[in-house]
């Protein structure tokens, strides 16, 4: 698919994997702001925890098909 598109393929790979890697830090460190732990609730909560569950499975996938 990234052929069609123009895109390196390994280097797309790459970029998606390095993003899998980064995700769940950047949004656990989003979810602790004061700003947002001010308005309360659960979501921030679920929402890390469901990327970061995301990213893993992405990162599994994706370690069995290079490119």
């Amino acid at each position: 698919a990234a052929g069609r598109l123009g895109l390196d393929a390994d280097a797309l790979h790459e970029q998606v994997l390095h993003l899998c890697e980064r995700a769940p830090q950047a949004f656990s460190e989003a979810a602790v702001d004061p700003s947002l732990v001010a308005l309360g609730g659960l979501l921030p909560g679920r929402l890390t925890r469901d990327v970061a569950n995301r990213a893993r499975w992405a990162r599994k996938l994706l370690g069995a098909r290079r490119p």
